[in-house]
């Protein structure tokens, strides 16, 4: 039987790189954006409430002699969501701890379980900004899919039912353009659904796509003049995007297949608790009763808001 090493290997050690490379997570430019910007901290409270103005005053021209309307008009409401909780788990086997220690160890395999696991945190929540928090999915977060919805496939949102809002004035309204654009792409819609979200000085200012869109709109944009964008949170963490009207374009390899949105984000809302462990903490290692083996979990307790979603907009094809 031949022996399996021999002469160089039984003298010379292997020579691993102090450093890990990520070859299964992608960064998302539009949860860079709402965590560095964002991030609203939540001291406790069994709910979080945004108020909303929901409809107008009463207000006419009056002549000589007419009356006033001093009926009370209710003007206000409430949105809620609640914070939820997601954890990713770390295990460390107790017989690892003899072997992996220095000069021997290149680095420490906690520190890799550590990058790791805020890697994964970081996965989790930007794969479901961009899903709902409804019926099956009533653990995870609000996301986009509920909150930029006109009614069709969220008829409530926020703990309001949109249809009742619309009923109350001329004003309130929770529904965002959203719109199948079908098999044909054309940049005509993209900029309609960005046209229909202008509301005054508010519109989409990040339209978020899969790299099928963004070819897409790059390629229509050939023929006229096109301006790369130098927003310091997105240039910054590494992201290159280009502008269309007032807002950037950027690609979201966690955005859902056929999937198109336009997001006003100074409207977003990104909750976190206020308190240790659930910021990002760690609830420390507890170790196995029947071995030496130990495990924590790294938690986050969270949310989204959307309290303006007419200023957003989604787009659906296939091409997407």
């Amino acid at each position: 039987m031949a022996v399996a090493l021999k002469d160089l290997q039984a003298f010379t050690v292997e020579h691993i790189l102090p450093r890990s490379v990520d070859v299964i997570f992608a960064n998302d430019p539009l949860f860079v954006r709402l965590h560095t910007r964002n991030a609203e901290r939540i001291t406790g409270g069994t709910r979080i409430v945004h108020p909303i103005i929901m409809a107008e005053l009463t207000g006419d021209v009056a002549g000589r002699g007419d009356g006033f309307n001093i009926d009370y008009v209710p003007t206000d409401t409430r949105l809620e969501t609640e914070l939820k909780l997601y954890w990713v788990n770390i295990t460390l086997m107790g017989f690892d701890e003899i072997q992996n220690q220095p000069p021997e160890s290149a680095f420490s395999l906690v520190e890799s379980k550590w990058q790791n696991a805020s890697l994964k945190m970081a996965k989790m929540l930007a794969q479901d900004m961009y899903q709902h928090g409804q019926g099956a999915r009533a653990k995870h977060i609000n996301g986009f899919d509920e909150w930029v919805d006109d009614g069709n496939t969220f008829p409530t949102v926020g703990g309001i039912t949109r249809a009742d809002l619309e009923t109350v004035g001329t004003v309130g309204s929770l529904n965002a353009y959203t719109k199948d654009i079908g098999t044909t792409f054309a940049l005509k819609k993209v900029n309609e659904a960005y046209t229909e979200s202008w509301w005054g000085p508010d519109q989409p200012d990040l339209i978020c796509t899969t790299p099928n869109g963004y070819n897409m709109i790059w390629e229509a944009l050939q023929p006229l003049k096109q301006y790369t964008s130098a927003r310091a949170d997105i240039v910054d963490a590494g992201f290159q995007a280009f502008r269309f009207n007032g807002a950037e374009v950027v690609v979201s390899r966690y955005m859902p297949s056929g999937y198109t949105y336009g997001i006003n984000t100074n409207y977003v809302y990104w909750f976190f608790s206020a308190v240790d462990k659930f910021q990002f903490g760690f609830t420390g290692w507890k170790e196995d009763q029947r071995s030496i083996d130990v495990a924590g979990q790294y938690l986050v307790a969270t949310n989204i808001m959307v309290p303006n979603p007419r200023t957003c907009f989604k787009l659906k094809s296939s091409l997407f």
